[in-house]
C-alpha cells in the first residue's frame, strides 16, 4: 500500500477479526490479537469508480495480458482501469483461455461494472464456476437472465450492495448446492422473490440480507435453512414471530446479526443457540419483565 499511495493520499484502513470489524481508531494491541483476520482498505479522496462509499478491496490497476486462472481461480476484484481505457473494453480483452474448463471462482467484486461489461464476461463462463463472487456492480435483468441461461451450480453466489433493478431471476441462479448467498442492499428484492430463492437452496450455510429494507413480513422464511451458521440481516425491519421462527430452526448458528431482539421468549431462544459464537444486534429490554 505504501508504493501504491500518491503524494497527498491517505489509507484508511479497518481491522477484522472473527468476522467483526474492531471499533474506529482500533489497535490490535487494545484487543489481545497476534494478527488481524483481513484489512479493508479505501483510497481518499476517492475517484469515481462506480461504487458505493463502502470500499472494502485495496485498488490495483490490472495487466490483462499478464492474467489467468491460476488454480482454478480468476481474481480480478478490485481493480481500475488506466485512462482511455474503459470497463467495457477490459471485458472484452479479458482472454477467453482464463475461462477454460477448469475454472471453478471468479472474484469481481468491486469493480463497479456496468451491465455491457459484465454481460460480456458472463457469457465467458464455463460449466464448472463453483462460485461467483461480484457484489458492487450494476446488474441488470439481461445480466441475471444471462446467468439464469448458463444454469450453474453455484456453492456461492454474491450480487449484493449493487445496483440491480429486477431480481425476479434470482431463484434460477442457485440450488441445492449452494451454501453462501449474499443479497445485501438489493434495494428491490421484493419477499415472493426472496422465499423462493431460498427454497431452491435449502442447505445454505451464511445468508447477507443487510440493508433489504422490502423483507418486512418475510423474515420467518430463513428459518426453512436448517444448516444455516451465518445470517446478516442488520438493518432489516424484522418481526418477533419471524425472529423466533428463525431462532427455533435455525439451531446451528454460529454468526447472527440482527436489527434488534425485543421481546423476552426471542432472547430465550436466543440463549439456546448453543453454538452460536457472535451475535450483533440492538436488545430491547423496556418489556422483557423479570
Amino acid at each position: 500500500l505504501a508504493e501504491l499511495k500518491k503524494p497527498g493520499e491517505k489509507v484508511f484502513a479497518r481491522l477484522v477479526h472473527e468476522g467483526q470489524p474492531l471499533p474506529p481508531g482500533s489497535k490490535v494491541g487494545d484487543h489481545d490479537l497476534a494478527e488481524v483476520d483481513a484489512v479493508w482498505c479505501k483510497w481518499t479522496p476517492p475517484e469515481k469508480f462506480g461504487n458505493s462509499s463502502n470500499e472494502v478491496l485495496p485498488r490495483r490497476q490490472l495487466n490483462v495480458k499478464e492474467l489467468h486462472a491460476d488454480s482454478g481461480r480468476l481474481d480480478i476484484s478490485g481493480t481500475f482501469t488506466k485512462p482511455g481505457y474503459d470497463r467495457l473494453q477490459l471485458a472484452i480483452d479479458l482472454p477467453t483461455a482464463a475461462f477454460g474448463l477448469g475454472l471453478r471462482v471468479l472474484d469481481l467484486r468491486q469493480c463497479g461494472l456496468a451491465p455491457e461489461s459484465l454481460l460480456t464476461i458472463f457469457e465467458k463462463l464455463p460449466s464448472s464456476l463453483e462460485e461467483l463472487w461480484a457484489s458492487r456492480n450494476h446488474f441488470s435483468l439481461r445480466v441475471l437472465q444471462c446467468l439464469q441461461q448458463k444454469a450453474l451450480q453455484l456453492r456461492a453466489l454474491d450480487v449484493g450492495y449493487s445496483e440491480c433493478d429486477i431480481c425476479t431471476p434470482l431463484p434460477d441462479l442457485v440450488c441445492e448446492k449452494t451454501e453462501e448467498l449474499i443479497l445485501g442492499d438489493l434495494n428491490d428484492l421484493l419477499p415472493e422473490t426472496f422465499a423462493a430463492t431460498l427454497a431452491k437452496c435449502p442447505f445454505l450455510r451464511s445468508l447477507d440480507i443487510c440493508s433489504c429494507w422490502r423483507l418486512l413480513g418475510s423474515f420467518g422464511a430463513i428459518a426453512a435453512l436448517p444448516e444455516l451458521r451465518r445470517l446478516k440481516s442488520q438493518r432489516v425491519d424484522v418481526d418477533e414471530e419471524g425472529v423466533n421462527q428463525v431462532l427455533r430452526s435455525c439451531t446451528q448458528l454460529e454468526h447472527l446479526y440482527l436489527e434488534r431482539v425485543s421481546s423476552s421468549g426471542s432472547i430465550q431462544l436466543l440463549a439456546k443457540l448453543e453454538n452460536l459464537k457472535v451475535f450483533a444486534g440492538q436488545v430491547a429490554t423496556g418489556d422483557l419483565g423479570n
